[in-house]
């Protein structure tokens, strides 16, 4: 048990760090971290550049968690809901290992456009998700076996699919299994955003070989 927690904070951390690279923070900007559980890449976010203007939606139980997380963070919003935020509100927004979480799968476009009301034009947005398909998928689903904390719908015949890179033949019920974020990147530039800069983690080389998440660096034209 300590053993899976502590590769998973390793794993956070390293995707925080390439999210906060990407998202290069400037003063000026006004960010928001769109599903942003508790608060963690804001609070790290805010300490290398304190002046930027912060928010954060989520809409789920960790906004309390959050609410207590940011105590420290001058100005900080937090949204329950994104319905009460005007269009083009920020300049640069981030979505970390949000995406593979939206139930059902096909409400996934309404996700992105909301993402993209949101953005200012010509502002930036940073999606971090997990690979679920190929050799590491095999090493991960092994993990989660091992640990009891397999998701729904992982079997031999899933383990499997996804190993061989079939994740998409998979069927979606909640969490990773079935997940393939070359459907998400299709899927954010048929939204309108454009791709500037993939980045892998944590090791960053050999691409989706051996990197259990993938980061994009998007933009939303002018």
């Amino acid at each position: 048990y300590s053993s899976r927690w502590r590769i998973k904070r390793l794993s956070h951390a390293s995707r925080f760090v390439a999210a906060i690279k990407l998202l290069d923070m400037k003063q000026e900007d006004v960010f928001l971290d769109y599903g942003g559980g508790d608060g963690h890449l804001i609070t790290l976010a805010a300490e290398s550049q304190p002046d930027a203007s912060y928010s954060l939606f989520e809409p789920s139980t960790n906004l309390y968690e959050a609410r207590v997380n940011l105590g420290n963070v001058r100005g900080v919003i937090l949204y329950a809901s994104t319905s009460e935020i005007a269009s083009s509100t920020f300049s640069k927004i981030s979505c970390l290992e949000v995406l593979e979480h939206v139930t059902p799968a096909d409400s996934l476009p309404s996700v992105l456009r909301d993402v993209f009301r949101l953005l200012r034009p010509g502002g930036t947005l940073v999606v971090s998700m997990p690979i679920e398909f190929g050799p590491v998928s095999l090493f991960k689903n092994i993990f989660r076996t091992f640990t009891g904390s397999t998701f729904p719908g992982t079997n031999v015949k899933t383990i499997a699919l996804s190993a061989v890179g079939l994740a998409s033949k998979v069927p979606r019920v909640e969490g990773h299994m079935g997940f393939d974020y070359r459907k998400v990147r299709q899927a954010l530039v048929l939204t309108g955003f454009k791709l500037e800069e993939t980045r892998f983690s944590p090791i960053g080389l050999a691409g989706p070989l051996c990197n259990s998440q993938v980061l994009y660096r998007l933009r939303k034209p002018v």
